[in-house]
């Protein structure tokens, strides 16, 4: 059985149980987010050093030292991750720019 049939099979099955959704498959692994994490405690260039190999592969992390902020782009669930790390909590509302209020531009879906 060919690798393209196969991987066609185990989509629609999951899409039959509900476990996905064909649109947000494919879009799900190409969307990031941007988040801008500030630091009280920590220092921003030497935690994006520490966290750079917990990223995946479209992410990047980097410090502005001015602010003593991190800038971090990767997938939802990797950053969430990343701030639980930091700050002990998995929650985006702690990006100093994340919005997803009604109000908000874009909004990110986090399931």
């Amino acid at each position: 059985m060919k690798a393209s049939a196969l991987l066609a099979k185990i989509l629609i099955i999951l899409i039959f149980l509900g476990m996905a959704n064909a649109s947000q498959l494919y879009s799900y692994q190409e969307r990031v987010i941007i988040c801008l994490l500030p630091l009280e405690y920590a220092n921003a260039e030497q935690l994006a050093d520490t966290l750079a190999p917990f990223l995946s592969p479209q992410g990047k992390i980097s410090a502005y030292s001015p602010t003593n902020t991190l800038i971090i782009k990767d997938q939802p669930q990797v950053v969430m991750k990343l701030i639980k790390a930091i700050k002990g909590v998995e929650d985006l509302s702690e990006c100093q720019n994340f919005h997803n209020g009604p109000e908000a531009d874009h909004q990110i879906p986090l399931d």
